[in-house]
Order: structure tokens, then sequence, then C-alpha cells
């Protein structure tokens, strides 16, 4: 028979991993991203999660021709793991490979060179508004200002 200091200790066990059930589901962040291609050539993007004992989770992936823009997502991903966004060119068999790490308040990317530049390495870079006119934002800073943005859009 339980003593009931052993019952409370059940309960309290019991109420915790009630608890963490319906907590940890809620732990997601929404990422859609709408990449550029700024090339000379096409590209292929793919948003994935990046795992640490395991194989990466890809969520979105596009071929991209030059001068057009995809979006990848929306896809609602869990916080415990780095969310990135990996760029090559066709034909590189994986030599030409940048990969660039995501937040969920990014909305735009750019990605320039390639074969264009005498490296041929292709780089990414922020494309949104606010970002690109001052990249010394915070975080909190950048989504005011994209939250204005979209106040005055919907006038």
């Amino acid at each position: 028979m339980r003593t009931p200091r052993a019952n409370l200790s059940f309960l309290r066990c019991a109420s915790v991993c009630a608890g963490a059930a319906f907590v940890l589901p809620a732990c997601t962040s929404t990422y859609e991203v709408s990449v550029e291609n700024a090339t000379r050539g096409p590209i292929h993007a793919v948003l994935y999660q990046e795992q640490f004992m395991s194989d990466n989770v890809p969520f979105a992936s596009a071929m991209i021709d030059p001068g057009e823009s995809r979006t990848l997502g929306p896809a609602k991903i869990v916080w415990t793991d780095p969310v990135k966004l990996e760029v090559s060119e066709p034909g590189s068999m994986g030599t030409n490979v940048t990969r660039y790490r995501v937040t969920d308040n990014m909305r735009r990317l750019r990605v320039e060179g390639g074969q264009s530049t005498a490296w041929g390495v292709l780089t990414v870079t922020r494309a949104d508004t606010a970002y690109a006119l001052n990249p010394t934002l915070t975080e909190e800073e950048l989504a005011r200002h994209e939250k204005e943005r979209a106040k005055e859009g919907g006038r």
C-alpha cells in the first residue's frame, strides 16, 4: 500500500507530465521565407530544420530561375533546433552549397553570386526593407517596423 507521501509524489509527477503534453506542442514558430534569385543561373533552395543527432528535416524546396522569387513555407517548426536555408546551383554536385540560418521573423532573402562572381560562391542576404536600410536593427525593432508597415499597407 502506498503512503500518503508516495501518492503525493505520484500526483505531482502526473500533473507535470500532463502539463508538458499541453505546452510542448505550442512551442512552435511559423517560418515563411520569400527567396529571390539574383544570380545568372537557376538555384535550388531548401528550407530545413537542422537536427543534432539525426538527419535534417526538409520542409519546403524549390527551383528558382534567375530574376524570380519563390516562397518557401509556411511551415510550423518546433523551436528546439535551428532552421536553415540551403542554396545550391544545379550541377555543382554539392561543391557550391551555402547554408544560412533563418529566424521566424525573416520574410525575404536574396541570393547573389554563383557563377557570376570570380569565386563562384553563393551569398544569402536579408532583403527585408527595414533591415536593408539599417542592418543594426534588433529583432524586436525589425518586428515593430514590419507591423507598422503592415498597418500602413492596410489603409
